[in-house]
């Protein structure tokens, strides 16, 4: 019995710690891409809070009473702005009464991504990215917001962000912008390079944007999410999913330690079974032994008759 306790506790120790090294592995694995998660929508919050502060620097230019869409001006300082530091699309400006006064469109070329925004375009009423819905929150908080993800001005997936133009405490206009899903995505992944990671960001329940290596598909992967609060107050949701590269490690030691296992349960099984072979044949010899002693003690002791010795008899007798 104690032999058999002996082989169950081996057995249930190693399986627990193999069960422990698994856990530990893939819990390694799992925090990493949460990791990911965590620095890439830390990324991506910044991103998005450095074009927010570049549209409102553009109430600069509101400041001059006498010429505030002066066209020159605010192409300067969307040069200094945008050229090799931002990646809006299109940016654009309107009055208080949200008339489009001012556009420009960025890293667009051909006639299927020409501006699209019509002189005096309202964008109270506008329907593209639901910028009425946009503007209306702006003009309700005065803080800055994100439209929802669709289809900008020139057809390419992306969203808009309108920020209130502010000029002596009250609102004096509005200062928008459009982005490109692709350009959002190849600045992440430029940014923070997270292998054959597969990405995607998920905005009010539409994915905003995706980056999926063709090697990630099919295989089982490792998910990590973070959420953050984009400008206006709407949640963004980052995933990152990685290939579980560790299956192997872990499947290599579950084999490894399974035969381990089972060379130590056979061991011990052969041990026990020649334990027995000799407890069997001690017991054997033990009757055996017994058995013989009692067949001596029942057997009749034989008389032995003296004999003297010759010598021994003439000694006896003396000299006749």
């Amino acid at each position: 019995r104690l032999s058999s306790l002996a082989l169950l506790a081996a057995q249930l120790l190693g399986l627990g710690g193999l069960y422990a090294a698994d856990r530990a592995i893939t819990q390694g694995a799992r925090a990493r891409v949460g990791l990911d998660a965590a620095e890439t929508a830390a990324f991506t919050e910044g991103f998005l809070a450095s074009h927010v502060q570049s549209l409102r620097t553009m109430r600069g230019v509101l400041m001059d009473g006498d010429r505030p869409f002066h066209e020159p001006r605010i192409s300067a300082l969307l040069e200094d702005l945008v050229e090799g530091q931002l990646l809006f699309r299109r940016v654009w400006m309107s009055d208080s009464a949200g008339i489009v006064r001012y556009q420009r469109l960025f890293g667009a070329e051909g006639p299927a991504l020409e501006p699209a925004l019509e002189p005096g375009l309202d964008i109270d009423t506008a329907t593209v990215l639901d910028l009425a819905a946009t503007a209306a929150t702006v003009r309700k908080t005065g803080q800055p917001a994100i439209s929802r993800a669709g289809r900008i001005f020139t057809g390419e997936r992306g969203f808009g962000i309108v920020v209130p133009l502010v000029v002596n405490g009250h609102v004096a206009g509005f200062a928008g912008g459009t982005l490109t899903a692709a350009s959002l995505m190849q600045e992440i992944t430029l940014r923070r390079p997270l292998e054959d990671a597969a990405i995607a960001i998920v905005a009010q329940g539409d994915t905003l944007a995706a980056h999926i290596p063709p090697g990630i598909v099919g295989r089982t992967r490792h998910h990590g999410t973070n959420t953050f609060r984009a400008p206006g107050g709407v949640r963004w949701q980052l995933v990152v999913a990685r290939p579980a590269r560790d299956i192997l490690v872990r499947l290599a030691m579950w084999a490894i330690g399974l035969a381990m296992i089972g060379a130590l349960s056979i061991a011990l099984v052969r041990e026990r079974r020649e334990g027995l072979r000799v407890a069997e044949r001690s017991t054997e010899l033990e009757r055996l032994s017994t058995k013989v002693g009692q067949v001596l003690h029942e057997l009749p002791v034989p008389r032995v008759d003296v004999i003297p010795h010759r010598g021994e008899e003439e000694a006896h007798e003396g000299p006749k």
